[in-house]
């Protein structure tokens, strides 16, 4: 018979090794789900990306193609170009895409229709949008050659607002005057083909017909007309209340490219050719080059002083009332969905 001392030794020989065996197999058992946890940390999050098919869609893209995005943690699923900015807004409202770049129009209608939110800026169109007069037409008696006349543009766009402004800076009733719609290559068309007296385009088509010598511009900066117009990054509200690490994240990608265009031109200009290839927009290397120098990139730093200070939100709000006022929004909608908390995460993280 065993002694009550080697008995006990037993027993407590036996109650350890039960627990060991246990805390193995406990430490078996949560190894899957440990790894499974590490492995989700690292995967990175889908985002379907969109834009319009200009010269400016090009940020996003090269984003892309950069591979910025993935280094932030993204995987693009998809990224569509839309010919205007009413497709790419229904597009979104139909939950088609998580961010975007859209001009200041579209990005109001769809602030209004389905609370996008406005995340950043792309640029600042200090000389992009032009209205000109054929160049015979001289200075004085300007204001009473302009009332009455036809004018080419794109309706309820940045362009249209800008042309808007250039007639009232001239002390002209935007009223007076006869608006034809039209794309902006065939706005190059229709001038040349004497369809109007007053022409508005923006680059790079003001190029085109800076070079025809037939017209001058009579508005030709934000600065003369007393208007603000951009193109923004905006992202869907639901992705961006689902995933702010990843909305911080695609903020962070877009702006090293606004911070290329500054500090590295030369090759952003280089790959723009592909791009211009890829989406079917035929330019010359002059006219890519105009494009991009009638505006500016801000940085995250810039970004966050211009929305934090309420320049954005009052411009949109300027914007807004002209679209009401050629009828293509109902009322002038609550302009909050401008917000610098994803720019202000990116800046936490080392953006600039």
């Amino acid at each position: 018979m065993k002694t009550f001392d080697r008995l006990f030794k037993d027993i407590r020989k036996t109650f350890a090794t039960g627990l060991m065996l246990g805390a193995v197999s406990i430490c078996v058992a949560l190894a899957p789900a440990v790894a499974s946890a590490q492995d989700a940390a690292k995967k990175p999050t889908k985002i379907r990306l969109a834009a319009l098919s200009t010269p400016n869609g090009f940020l996003i893209w090269a984003a892309n193609e950069l591979g910025f995005y993935q280094m932030e943690g993204l995987e693009v699923e998809s990224l569509k170009f839309f010919p205007s900015g009413p497709a790419a807004v229904a597009s979104g409202y139909a939950g088609a895409w998580d961010a975007a770049y859209l001009g200041g129009p579209p990005a109001i209608n769809a602030g209004s229709k389905f609370g996008l939110k406005v995340v950043g800026l792309l640029n600042l169109q200090h000389g992009t949008l032009k209205v000109y007069v054929r160049k015979e037409v001289p200075n004085e008696g300007l204001t009473d050659y302009l009332k009455g006349k036809t004018a080419l543009t794109v309706t309820a766009s940045n362009l249209h607002y800008f042309l808007d402004a250039c007639l009232k800076h001239y002390k002209v009733d935007p009223t007076s005057v006869r608006m034809v719609n039209q794309t902006p290559p065939n706005i190059v068309t229709a001038a040349n083909a004497g369809q109007a007296e007053i022409v508005s385009n923006w680059a790079p088509f003001t190029a085109v017909l800076d070079a025809t010598g037939k017209y001058r511009a009579i508005c030709d900066s934000q600065a003369q007309v007393g208007i603000k117009t951009f193109d923004a990054y905006v992202m869907h509200p639901a992705f961006a209340k689902a995933n702010p690490e990843a909305a911080a994240a695609f903020v962070r990608a877009v702006y090293k490219v606004n911070a290329l265009m500054v500090s590295d031109y030369p090759k952003m200009l280089n790959l723009a050719n592909k791009y211009f290839d890829e989406i079917g927009l035929k330019l010359s290397p002059e006219h890519i080059r105009y494009s991009f120098e009638v505006q500016t990139y801000p940085s995250v730093e810039e970004s966050i002083t211009q929305i934090k200070s309420g320049q954005i939100a009052n411009s949109l709000e300027a914007a807004a009332k002209f679209l009401v006022s050629v009828g293509a929004m109902e009322s002038v909608p609550a302009i909050n969905f401008v917000t610098p908390e994803f720019l202000e995460r990116a800046r936490a993280s080392g953006a600039r």
